[in-house]
Parts: structure tokens; sequence; C-alpha cells
């Protein structure tokens, strides 16, 4: 069974190397440069659009038929009424038996173009673009195979994902690329966790510690802006007080920020990243479903599956009864945490989930506050072991400052927890 996999790449397309670089062994016969256009009705944002593209197409096609592989190249524009989305684009069409070829050229082409992995369906991509795909609406999903389904909800998070780390390694000092890519990382590992019970478990597992890993990278980094995030709240209201700022600190942590920001640049390519995730979409297109799901329809097992999820959410606190307790309650933020991604995600469940996502929205927010002054004053107690004298003033300032909203949010938790559960149980009763 014939698979595709299409790379974009993020500069000038030098598209003569590429094909020599991949033609070097004389396996393939390439095909004159077509020019096409072509026009399709599809519905963008609730509203029906007429999309025109315009595009070069130029084939690689395998000179012996058991090389299963074939590779092409379209470059170009998909134009709609309001946006022009260019095409700079190489596919791939493989099979199980030339996945291995295919990663072998994929590393060496990596090595000289900056490529990140794309929607193959370009009008599916601009919906994704434009924010308004919605993965059970895809042909392939239609199909209503377990395998076609879970492709459809993970693939396009793939893609974000690559996206991201291209993003923030391009501007790794920006906290906005850093804050969006640690969503993506940990949406995609949340769906991942979702399906695994029905997934090949050996293979599930070890791109769950992929995914982990990519996350871990940046955690140290968001803890920095976290702390830093904190200080700018100091600020404002002392601006008339300089000598009050924590200005030393702040000149700590920004030294910290970048240097840890540097490693992650050093350390880390969007070669290697690409790369790992061409790997997982591979996989996923292979056979990733265990052989008791492998002839089930998707939406059953997604509802049985959050009946599940809500059943243990709903008993967390039963686990982690101490609300006082941070380590606890991080567990549990972790966990719905989890459990909001996966509902947002996944439309065929988000339904008649208004009220209770919001209760459990406003939840998260008091867990994350929490979370975040309990790493800010490990962070500064940490520095405060080997500071200079000057700055324990500054550093006593950086964790009072948010003490009263903390006793004042963990005396509210309790109750946040209660209505949440209210909410959700009223939801469990409409499924």
């Amino acid at each position: 069974m014939k698979r595709e996999l299409c790379l974009q790449s993020l500069a000038a397309l030098n598209r003569d190397d590429l094909i020599n670089k991949i033609n070097s062994r004389g396996l393939f016969a390439v095909q004159p440069i077509e020019e096409l256009e072509e026009e399709k009705n599809i519905v963008l944002r609730g509203e029906e659009q007429i999309v025109k593209r315009r595009f070069q197409r130029l084939e690689l096609k395998a000179k012996q038929s058991e090389l299963k592989l074939s590779v092409r190249f379209e470059d170009g524009a998909v134009i709609t009424s309001d946006c022009i989305m260019r095409q700079n684009d190489i596919y791939f069409v493989y099979t199980e038996k030339s996945k291995d070829r295919l990663l072998i050229l994929l590393k060496g082409l990596l090595e000289d173009a900056p490529l990140v992995l794309v929607e193959p369906d370009v009008y599916d991509r601009l919906k994704q673009n434009q924010g308004s795909f919605n993965p059970a609406l895809t042909d392939e999903y239609k199909d209503r195979t377990f395998q076609s389904g879970l492709g459809r909800h993970l693939f396009w998070q793939i893609f974000l994902v690559n996206q991201g780390w291209a993003d923030f390694l391009h501007k790794p000092l920006e906290r906005i690329t850093l804050r969006q890519l640690r969503v993506k990382v940990r949406r995609l590992r949340s769906c991942l966790t979702f399906f695994k019970p029905a997934l090949r478990q050996d293979a599930a597992v070890f791109w769950q510690n992929n995914l982990r890993k990519q996350g871990d990278q940046l955690a140290y980094l968001r803890e920095l802006d976290v702390a830093l995030m904190a200080i700018e709240k100091i600020k404002t209201p002392l601006a008339h007080h300089e000598e009050m700022y924590p200005e030393k600190l702040a000149e700590l942590l920004w030294q910290a920020r970048n240097n840890e920001a540097q490693r992650i640049k050093q350390e880390l390519s969007l070669k290697d990243i690409t790369l790992e995730l061409a790997g997982f979409i591979i996989w996923l297109q292979g056979q990733p479903v265990a052989p008791a799901y492998a002839n089930k329809e998707l939406e059953p097992f997604l509802w049985s599956r959050i009946k599940d999820w809500s059943n243990s959410i709903a008993s967390l606190t039963k686990r982690y009864p101490d609300f006082s307790n941070m380590m606890e309650m991080h567990k549990i933020r972790i966990k719905v945490k989890r459990f909001r991604y996966v509902m947002m995600t996944l439309p065929e469940i988000n339904k008649n989930t208004g009220n209770m996502l919001r209760k459990l929205k406003k939840l998260q927010d008091i867990l994350g506050f929490l979370h975040d002054e309990f790493i800010n004053n490990q962070m500064v107690s940490k520095m405060a072991a080997t500071s200079r004298g000057d700055l324990q003033c500054e550093m006593a300032l950086f964790k009072g400052w948010e003490s009263a909203k903390v006793e004042e949010a963990t005396v509210a938790l309790p109750d946040l927890w209660e209505d949440f559960c209210e909410e959700l149980e009223i939801w469990q009763d409409t499924i």
C-alpha cells in the first residue's frame, strides 16, 4: 500500500542540487516539468470559497519497480480571496518495504535544506493554516477505520510541533515561540496517551518518551520565563520606588535565560527533530494499531476512553487529598491539563462541554499559578544559597510578593475542584 510524506522548504529550494543528491546513484528517471493550474471550492472558516492553485510539478520516478519509492517537487501558490499560501514542497511516495530507504534519503536531504513536515493535501494544509481544519471531516476519516481516524487526529499536530521547533530555534529568545511550542508538544503527547491502549505498546511508549524528551529540553527555559514574568508583575506597581525593584535578580535570571536558550540552540537541530518526527509519521502510516483494534471503528473507542478518563479525573482527590501539598497538586494539574487538551482537540467528543471546560480552565489556571509560585520559590532559594549579600533583600521581596495571592488561591482550590466535579458529572450524564 502506497503512503505519502511531504516536506516543505523554509528557504529558497535549490531543486537541481536536491535532485542530484536524491539521484546520486541513478535510481530515478527525471520527468519533464509540468505547468499546472486547478480550481476548487472548499469551506474556510465556515464560508465556501473558490481556491485557485498554480504550480510546477517535477517527478522522479524509479527506474526499477522494486524500488517502491518516488519523489516529486511542487512549487507555486494556493490563492484565496484574502491570502496566498506558498508551496515549496518535496513529496515522497513509498511503501512499507521502502521506508528504511526513505529515512536514509531524508537524513541526507535534511543536511542540505531546512525542511519541515507538512500536510500533503494543500487544501487541508490551507485549512490548518487558517484554523478551520476539522480532522473528522476529511476524506481519509470517512472510511471510519481506526487507523485512518488516528492519523487524521495526530498528523496535523505533528506538523505544528515541527513548525513550532523551526520558529523557536530561529528565535530562541522570544517567549511566545517557547510557550506555543510547549503547548503543541504537550497537546500531541496528551492525544498519544489518550490513544495508547489501542496501539502497539512498545512503539507507543517509545514515541511517548521521545515527545517527553522534547518537552524536558524546554522545561528550565520555561521556568526562567515564569520567574521573569513574576518580576515584571512587581515592577509595574513599584515604578516610583525603583530602590525596591529586584533589578539584580532580574539580571541574573535574564543571563540564565539567554544561556539556556543558546544551549538549546547549540545542542538541538531542526534537521534532527524533523527526521525524528518523520519517523513518527512513518510509524503511524504503518501498523501502529494493536491487532484487537485493527478492524474496529474509532468513535466507540473515543467515547469509552473519555468515560474512563473522566471517571479517573473525578477520583483524583481520593489519591491526592491534600490541597496544600504542591507536589500532589502538580500531579492533579498535569492530569487535568491532559484531559482538557484531549477534550478540546477531538471534535467527536467535544460536545456539550462549555460549562465543564470553563470550570476546568479556571481550576487549571489556579493550579498553574500555585505551581509557578512554588517553582519560583524553589529557584530563588537555590540561588540564595550561592548569592551575594546584596541580593538577599531582592530575593525576599520576590518570594513574598505573591504570598497573599497564594494563600487566597490555596483556600479557594477545594471549592473550585468541587465546582468542576459537579459540571463534570453533569456532562457525563449527557454521553
